[in-house]
This record gives structure tokens, sequence and C-alpha cells, in this order.
């Protein structure tokens, strides 16, 4: 985290606040101007430094910062970008227009002679002059603005021997008191230059395939695991343009991307650099997909003898070590486990908790004793096991993490005396990056940057949980209501339940529903359409009616409402008694949204009395209008008291103690402003939006009330890595490799990482392993089943009889028996871990062996049922009797090999995989709206600049692009054959790489399987008796689809590579009827 503004250009501030005090100001008005003045100073000469000199509009200086990275800013030179990034770091407030354009207005209203301002304004044009009496300002913004950004500095303390401290313990909800021994003495703190030494990092590396054959032949000294034999079949193709190029090494610079096929070996090359780069003495990265995995790569590389340190959130330590027990293959029958590496860094024990006996479940407070009144740190710190993570950070040659873990955990201050995330510090202190299962990443970053919850409309809702856990704080720890900031908090927080429920109730009415639709909807965009619909505005007359005096006038008193309430400040226009009524009555409207109804009910009627005679509406109009301004209201009173919640936060932490850790404020405090600036904001603009969710059809009642935050483009981390931070101190970080094999996915908002294929790693005279792919639909009485587009109770039933007729009609048993020896395992994929039990514990039910039949359960489960199998132990399924396994498709998509040796090779343990149900997104599903946002804006970022440097137009264009693509994708969430062309192909690449990564599991060692498709609408006409065409099945959609990737160039080599098994699969399916009338 970098220093405010205010701190950066303290000199250049104090300077013009001296020369205010010298013009009469007193100190505060001195202070508030002068930061004023250098806020919007500085603001504006970078836009001269970026920026064609003609182009000194208000409004560019208004959107310049707003975060939307369009493609005339990729013509930057480095020091205009550097300058650029800069801006928007210290004036992160700046991202909203409303801010810059209110800083802006501040500026020409301060009440300062002229001469002591380098600004003039005249009409919409900002113009530069040169102060005669204060030349030496201008050189000052020049010298502050080329520094680096210095860190935020936290040098909090150890506690002090022979003090007493107490500490918050959530799970007790009281303080707890300890007094430190007098013999603890202080340790040396903020040792910044041990942890980082950026100056020797960021370069570029070669590494040969005869360099990593001599590091292999070493591993396998050590441990003997056919490293050598693994690398010496494996080649590199450099990717040139369409060609591929086969080369002797791996020349990495940037970011690059990485793609290996099937059985390359990604995991195996991944290591064996990781180890090379050990021996000379380099640090090496590795980014996985889960803890339990990192664990096991500390164990792997310390038993070859190298340093290795898992980066572990120390919150989290009871989730990670239940893991890491799961995912252990053996069982555990002696202490000696624990001796593995991995349980270093395992360690749950506070020397504080434990000499008092008082062993609760909750994290120690390591980082937050409280020492008469001041936070200290834990004075055990550094010689407690619970910290030997990051106490061992400056000695490591491997470090493993999530990616997760990267972007949310800090560095702790106790150790350079900086605020600063695991992501920055790992990309300034070694020297090299390796990302596995690049595509996934990718996702999870979109995630991090648009979290999202259900607010209402079921038990285990967020307010609820919110509600409940902020009650049993006040009443179990009596949080001090009495000052003003912890009540005004509660206040926001029961004003913001209850005008939910009542929104709630509202959106259970046909015309509010028909109002919203399935977008996402804020405050104003509702009172947007409120005025629309009294002007009873259409597409024929729309323009006339938005140009007219009576629409515009009405807009702006309605628009200069919604700004004073969220400033909540009460506007006063003495000179229009009109614009004051309206203004009036809707504070008081918006004030009474939680109040009785008759209240409401008459300030609406009075609101609409004042609109009717500007927009001429009818009187039978008035009902539905009342309903849709309460609305309207009750919705900006939610956002209000939400932003209050988030606004208060920092303040009331304290007070709140526990609850702002925990899981249920992960809305509010998951993202960190650590990358304010330095990622894109979401091309359609930072909101916060609410969405009605049903399983239903349209307009049906009884779903669910959701909110998301969307603050950023997340993927631009991944693709931007080696120079993320580059911007803001000058250092570049190291080389990054992205790796994976679905990562190159024309037409997949989701898995395709969207940089060039820098290199294709592929395995010497592989030989294709055969797929078997069948069209084999389940017959009940006289009809197919279908159970995609089924909801509830429909489709349970529908799952069971399916199940049913896999067992009747002897399609699991001859699947069994055709499978090849020592492969009699099935998998039958569903879509979820609820239908994956429904189908297992209903399969145990008829089958006659039980023992036999599991189902997958998350790695959260608490184990008890019987046939329960839990994800981190999939890899050792193999071990029992189990034939049948039962998973969610995207549960077992990617990162799980499932193997058995037979004759003495090593080859997947099931031969045969069975799809009860068409995979499909779930309806309105906001991380598919994520993907296409993110993947439209890094897209952006690629094309040609277009000669237009004017940044609002520019910026407002990409907006409505991008608010096109959100409309016509959540126009699409419909029935597959409805969707339009361009979303099909969107969704059923999607769908494809999902499905090939879980048959990717089926074909390790070359071997071959079989793959039968159940549900009826893969296929829907075909089971009817008529023809299917690629608008109506699934499976010709992908032949569709991949033939076109297949016969473009840029695509085809590529695509080739990676997914020619499938592919095959595909082209040669059978039972499906096309058009054509042959089979497939």
């Amino acid at each position: 985290m970098r220093v405010k503004f205010d701190q950066h250009f303290k000199s250049a501030i104090d300077d013009v606040k001296d020369i205010l005090i010298n013009h009469n100001f007193n100190d505060d008005e001195s202070e508030v101007y002068a930061k004023l003045i250098v806020e919007v100073e500085v603001a504006f000469y970078v836009s001269t430094q970026l920026l064609p000199s003609d182009n000194k509009q208000r409004s560019q200086l208004e959107y310049l910062y707003s975060g939307t990275h369009l493609p005339q800013f990729q013509q930057f030179t480095p020091t205009q970008m550097e300058l650029w990034m800069k801006v928007r770091v210290l004036l992160p407030a700046w991202k909203a227009r409303t801010i810059a354009s209110s800083k802006i207005e501040d500026y020409i209203e301060i009440p300062v002679p002229s001469n002591l301002c380098h600004l003039t304004f005249e009409e919409n044009t900002i113009e530069w002059k040169s102060l005669i009496q204060y030349p030496e300002r201008t050189n000052l913004y020049k010298d502050l603005l080329s520094m680096p950004i210095p860190y935020l500095e936290n040098k909090k303390g150890f506690a002090s021997p022979k003090s007493e401290v107490s500490y918050f313990d959530k799970e007790l909800f009281k303080s707890e008191y300890y007094t430190i021994p007098e013999h603890m003495k202080p340790f040396p703190t903020f040792n910044e230059g041990v942890f980082l030494t950026p100056s020797k990092k960021g370069k570029d590396m070669t590494i040969s395939k005869s360099d990593l054959l001599q590091s292999a032949e070493r591993m396998d000294m050590i441990i003997n695991q056919d490293w050598y034999e693994r690398i010496k079949e494996l080649n590199f193709h450099e990717v040139v343009g369409e060609t591929l190029i086969k080369s002797e090494r791996l020349n990495i610079s940037g970011t690059q991307h990485w793609v290996g096929t099937l059985s390359a070996g990604k995991s195996t090359i991944m290591d064996v650099i990781a180890f090379h780069q050990s021996l000379q003495e380099k640090v090496t990265v590795l980014v996985v997909g889960d803890v339990a995995t990192a664990l096991q790569k500390v164990d792997l590389f310390h038993s070859l003898g190298v340093k290795t340190v898992p980066i572990l959130s120390y919150r989290q330590r009871k989730d990670h070590i239940k893991q890491h027990f799961q995912s252990i293959n053996e069982n555990v029958k002696s202490l000696s486990t624990l001796k593995k590496r991995s349980f270093r860094y395992l360690s749950d024990t506070c020397i504080i908790k434990t000499s008092q006996e008082k062993l609760t479940d909750t994290a120690p407070p390591c980082f937050s004793l409280k020492e008469k009144g001041k936070t200290k740190v834990c004075p055990y710190f550094k010689q407690c096991s619970y910290h030997n993570a990051y106490l061992d950070l400056p000695n490591a040659q491997i470090i493993v993490a999530t990616i997760q873990g990267l972007v949310l955990s800090e560095l702790p201050p106790i150790l350079v005396g900086i605020r600063m995330r695991m992501l920055e510090y790992v990309s300034k202190s070694s020297d090299l990056i390796l990302v596995d299962e690049s595509d996934r990443v990718q996702s999870q970053l979109d995630s991090i940057f648009a979290p999202s919850v259900e607010m209402a409309g079921t038990e285990d809702s967020w307010l609820e949980k919110l509600q409940n856990k902020a009650f049993q704080s006040f009443v179990r720890s009596k949080i001090p209501l009495s000052k003003r900031r912890v009540e005004r908090w509660f206040i926001a927080l029961q004003n913001t339940v209850t005008a939910s429920y009542i929104a709630f109730g509202q959106l259970q009415d046909q015309d509010i529903l028909k109002m919203i639709g399935k977008q996402y909807f804020t405050g104003y965009k509702l009172i947007k359409m409120f005025l629309l619909n009294a002007f009873g505005v259409t597409p024929e007359n729309e323009e006339k009616i938005i140009k007219s005096k009576e629409f515009q006038k009405l807009s702006e008193q309605l628009e200069s409402f919604i700004h004073s309430y969220r400033k909540d400040e009460y506007a006063h226009e003495p000179n229009n008694a009109s614009n004051e009524e309206l203004k009036r009555k809707l504070r008081g409207g918006i004030d009474s949204i939680t109040q009785d109804n008759d209240d409401i009910r008459f300030l609406l009627d009075e609101i609409i009395s004042i609109i009717q005679p500007i927009a001429k509406f009818p009187d039978h109009k008035q009902s539905l209008l009342q309903k849709q301004l309460r609305f309207s209201l009750s919705i900006l009173f939610i956002e209000k008291n939400l932003f209050t919640l988030i606004q208060l936060l920092p303040s009331v932490r304290d007070e709140l103690k526990g609850l702002v850790e925990d899981e249920v404020m992960s809305i509010f405090t998951g993202t960190p402003e650590d990358y304010d600036g330095l990622i894109p904001i979401s091309p359609t603009g930072i909101w916060m939006g609410f969405r009605y969710e049903s399983d239903q059809q349209s307009n049906a009642q009884n779903g669910k009330l959701n909110f998301m935050r969307y603050v950023g483009v997340g993927r631009y981390i991944l693709t931007n890595l080696d120079h993320l931070f580059e911007g803001i101190d000058h250092y570049k970080g190291a080389p990054v490799a992205l790796l994976s094999g679905t990562s190159s996915a024309p037409y997949s908002s989701k898995y395709n990482v969207q940089l060039p294929v820098s290199y294709l790693l592929e395995k010497e005279d592989e030989d294709l392993p055969n797929i078997n792919m069948s069209f084999r639909p389940l017959m009940k009485r006289d009809e197919f089943i279908i159970i995609s587009g089924k909801h509830g109770a429909e489709r349970n039933i529908a799952l069971k009889e399916a199940t049913r007729i896999l067992f009747q009609q002897n399609i699991l048993q001859d699947s069994l028996k055709r499978s090849s020896s020592g492969r009699e395992r099935v998998l039958i994929v569903v879509g979820s871990y609820k239908e994956a039990k429904i189908v297992g514990e209903y399969l145990m039910d008829i089958w006659p062996d039980p023992n036999e039949v599991y189902h997958l359960v998350n790695d959260e489960t608490k184990l008890g049922t019987k046939g329960e199998w839990t994800r981190q132990k999939i890899s050792s399924f193999p071990k029992v009797r189990g034939s049948i396994l039962v998973v969610p498709l995207l549960a077992l998509e990617r990162g799980h090999n499932i193997i058995t040796t037979i004759d003495e090779q090593v080859v997947a343990a099931f031969e045969t995989a069975i799809f009860l149900v068409r995979p499909y997104p779930k309806p309105f599903d906001v991380d598919r709206v994520v993907n296409r946002l993110n993947e439209f804006s890094i897209d952006m970022l690629s094309k040609q600049y277009n000669g237009n440097y004017d940044v609002k137009e520019e910026v407002l264009s990409l907006r409505n692009r991008a608010y096109v693509i959100q409309k016509e994708l959540l126009a699409n969430q419909v029935w597959f054959r409805h969707l339009d062309e361009k979303e099909r192909y969107h969704l059923v690449m999607d769908m494809f790489i999902s499905v090939w990564q879980l048959i990717g599991r089926l074909i390790r060692g070359g071997v071959s399987a079989n793959v039968l498709l159940c549900d009826g609408s893969f296929a829907p006409e075909t089971i009817k008796g008529n023809s299917d065409s690629y608008e109506t099945s699934m499976i010709l959609s992908w032949k569709k689809v991949l033939s076109e990737v297949l016969d473009t160039p840029k695509t085809s080599t590529i695509a080739s590579k990676l997914y020619s098994p499938i592919i095959n699969g595909i082209q040669n399916v059978e039972g499906v009827t096309t058009y054509e009338k042959k089979k497939l």
C-alpha cells in the first residue's frame, strides 16, 4: 500500500499553505484550500503531459483518471504511462466523474486571489498559466511526480515487557488479558532490506533443455521419479505467428503464455524449472490451485533439499490443517506423518492463548494486542511456530502460493515496517513466477474483484447473517453504542435490513418485476426508468421527448436530488421554489421508506402530483408510477446505508472487533485498495448493483435479491504481472510464465487467456488416445428424460429416474464389464454437489453392493454419511473398492490425476464417464457477466488507436458498448435453442472446455475412454424423432465451433495440438440425427 496524495505532495501543500497564511487565511482554511489547489493542479498538469495541447476541456480532466483503459492510452510513452498511473494511484477517488467534477468546481470557487493559482477557467476550457511570484511550484510538481510513490509505513512495535495487554476472543465474545513476562526482550524490527532486493530482480532469462535435463537427473538421484525421462521426451515449440518452431531453450521475458498438451507434463516442467533455479541461487514462485497442493509442493522440494515456503493466511489455519490431512493419500497410522516439512507451517499453537489455557479456534491475536490503548504486535512473534512461513521467507528458494493468498494476504509490517501485499512482494523478491492452470487463475481473479452475495430472499442470505452476527456482538460483548460512529453503523445496518425486506416485498409485484427485468439496477437507473415511464418514452418518440424542455427540467431536478442525497446535503435553491418543493418531498419520501405505509403513500401522492403537470401522464398511470417511485426510493435508501456501512467500517473496526474479520463482511473488505489505480475498473464503470434472480421463468416471484460490487478487471493482474507495479516505483517485477492446457480457447471468455502463446509444450511422438462418444438418452416408459432446464423438485425426480434407468437397463453394469482390466470404474457427472448427493444416495439404495458407490463432497463437508468422498482425496479413490463415483462437473474439471498402475504403466483409473446432465451455466450467473465484460476490456487494449483523443467521448463509447454486451448476455439467459449466434459461441466453448478437462482425467497415460451423453437435452430433436442442428444440440454446436476454430489459420495450429482427442470424439459421436439425415 502506498502513501496518500497528501503525504506524497506534502511539501507542495505546505508551500501553498504558507502562501495562503501570508494572505491572511487562517490555518484551517489554508490547509483545506492548499490540498485542493495542489490536487487539482497536479491532475491537470499531468493531463497536459498526456493529451494533445488543444485538448483542454474540463470534461477531459473529469474522465482521464476514471480508471477506464482506452486504446489510445497504450500509445503513451513509458514516462507518460508512469505519470498517468501515479495520479490514478494517488487520487483513487477521481475514478468517479462526479468526485472529479466536484473537486474542479470547488477549485473554481475557492476565495483565493487568482495570482496564487495556476489554473484559469473559461466556459468548459482550462488553461495553465505561469505564476510569476511562485515559479518553483511547477518544478516541485515535476520533481514529486518523478519520484517513486513511497510505501505506507506501519512501524507498529512489539508489546513491552511487564505490560498488561488485551485481545478480543471472537469465540468467547470478550476481551482477555495477559501480562508480558519481564524476560521478553524487544526484537529488532523493520528489516526491509532483508526481504526486498528488487535491484537484482526483473531480469529476463534463458533456460535450455540441457539445463533442465541435468537438473532432472540430479532430482532423480535424490528421489527417483523419472524426472529425467519425463523432461527428455518433452519438446518445446516456440510459437511464431501460425508456425511452431522446435526449440532447445526457453527464453523467458515479461509475462508469457505457455500451453501444453494433455500429457505434456506441465506440472513436471514447473517443478524441474523451480529446482533448476534453486541450483542457480534464484528464487521461483509457484502459483498453484489450492492450499493442499501448495503444502504437497513444500514436502516434495524439502525432500529434494530445497528451502520451500508456502504463503498461507494466518487466519485460516484450522481450514488449512483440515485440507492437508484430507489430501494425504496414505492413512495416518503414526505420528511420523507429522514430521513432513509441510507441518512446520501448520502450527495452530498460540503461546499467549496456550499459557492462559484459552484453547479456542479463533485466530491468535498476533497483530492486535492492546497496550494502553495502542495496537501492538505479540512479542513472541519472531520465535512463534505459528509464523514459521513468514520468518522463513527471506531464505526461501521456492515460494508456493495460491492466487488468493498472493492478492489478499499482506506481508506482516513488523518484518519490514511498511504495508505490502504478498503479490507485490513475490513480484519484486523473486526471479521467476510460474502460474499453473492460468485459465483457472484468471477466473479466480475476475471473481476477487467482483464479489457478490445473496442479499435477501433466502434463509442464509447475507443480510440475515450480518444482522445475526452484529446482534450477537452487541449482546455478548456490550458494544458501546454510546459512541456516535458505532451507533451510526448499527442504524445503517438496521435501515439496510428493514428497507431490503420492504424492497423484496415490492419485488413480488408483477409491475416492479416488469420494470427491472433481469438486468442489474441501481437507484439512479431506476429513477431514470421512472422518468422515462412518466413521460411515456418509446423508441419512436424517444429523441423528441428527451430533448424537450420539460423532460430536461425534471431530469435535472431528479439528478440534483440524487446527488445531494448521496452527499447527505439538503441542497437549497431559493430562486426556484418548485425545485425546492420537489426535493423536499422526495427527501421526505425516502426518509419515510421504513415508516408507516400511509405516510409514505401520502408523500408519494404529493410527488406524483408535482410531476404530473410537467410529464402530462394520464391519471390511470398514477398507481403504477407510485409503485415505481417507491421502489426506486427504497433502492436509493439501501444504497445510501450500504455506503455508510462501508465508509464507517475502518473507524468502528476496534469496537466491532471480531465481526469485521468475519467472512460475512467479505463483500466490504475482500478487495484490497492496494490495487486502486493499478488495474482497470469495470468497462461499465465501478458500481454496486442489485439484481432479482429466480430459478423459474422471467417475472417469477419468490426469487432472491443479489448484491454485487464490481470494482475492477481482475484478469489484468495476470496478463500484466511482470510490470504491474513498475509505474509507481520504477522496479520491474520478475518474468512470468502462465501455463495451462486449455488457456488458448477461442470464444471462451472464461478460459481464454488474452496473451499470444509463446511456447507449446508437447510430449514427443505422443499417440492420441481414443475417445468413444455417444448420445445415449434414457427412456422412461414412452418418453426420454430431459434434466437440463428443470428446477427444484422436478429436477430431483428426473435425476432419480435417470439413475434408476442406468441401473435397470444395465447401462452402468455394461460400462463396468466393458472396461479394461484394472480400470473398471465409472464417473457419473452431474451439475452440483447437491445433485451428486441425490444421485449417489439413490444409487446406493438400488445397487447390489452399496460399498461400491460413492459421491463427491466438497472439502468443507464433515464426513459422516456412508458413500461420501472428499474432493481433496480424489486421487486416492482407486485404493478403495469403489467402482462408481458421482461428481459435479466443475469439481473435477482440472488438477486431479486419478491414476492406477497396470502392467507397470501409470494410466487413468476411470474408463467411462456418464454425463447424466448436460452442462449449462446457471441462469443470470454473475461470473459469466464479469468474465465477458473483462474479456471485452482486455480486448479493447489490443485494438488499434483510432486517432480520437476525446477522452470523455471514448470512455462513454466504451461503456456503452460494454452495457450492450451486458444487456445482450442477460437477455440470452434462455433456452439453448434461443441463444443468438454470438452468445452461443461463447457459451458452447465455455462448456466444451469444462467437459474436456473432466474427460482428460480418463485418458491419462494415453489410454482410451468412453463417454455417454445421457441427458435428452444434448440432442432434443433427435429424441423426438426429428433432426437436430447446431442451434438445438450442444453436441452439434461443439462440432461447428471447433470446425471453425480448426479452419481459422490464427487458431488452428494450437487448437489441433491441444484438443485433437476430444475433437475426434465429437466428430465421430454416435446417436445424433442431423438435418442431412445422417448418424454422427
